[in-house]
């Protein structure tokens, strides 16, 4: 394999190519960082609790062990997310963006933050240098030296 990555092409609008194939290459600009357990960091969604599985500056991850969750597109306003070093951000508005099946009746959702202000964008870019270095120092992607 020439490259280490996938590539993603373009889609514009739902259209098919152009008889060109001109592709343009799409590049993930943000990555999700794991948490590093369930208790890490939680996000509260009309008054119930959620453990997020993985957060990037623009959204988070969370699993449901029931089919009673979302639906693709919603708009959820209210929310709020905790860390557990008790740093927290309030009424935040998410996105349902993507839905997928993980385990038998578990379901991963992928929420991405809308609208948020210069406080919580520096809040959250804070907490992810904080969990990347911790999970470099702990080596917590099983990294050996060859």
């Amino acid at each position: 394999m020439e490259n280490e990555s996938i590539e993603f092409l373009s889609i514009s609008g739902g259209k098919e190519p152009s008889e060109k194939k001109e592709y343009t290459q799409m590049v993930r600009q943000l990555f999700r960082v794991p948490a590093p357990d369930k208790e890490f960091i939680q996000v509260i969604i009309r008054k119930k609790k959620y453990s997020v599985s993985d957060i990037s500056e623009r959204g988070i991850g969370i699993r449901i062990d029931s089919h009673l969750g979302f639906e693709y597109g919603e708009i959820l306003t209210h929310c709020d997310l905790q860390m557990v070093n008790r740093t927290s951000l309030h009424n935040l508005t998410g996105k349902i963006i993507h839905c997928s099946s993980t385990e038998p009746g578990n379901l991963q959702y992928g929420i991405q933050w809308l609208d948020l202000g210069s406080r919580e964008k520096k809040i959250l870019n804070e907490i992810i240098s904080q969990m990347k270095s911790e999970a470099l120092k702990n080596n917590d992607r099983n990294i050996t030296k060859v």
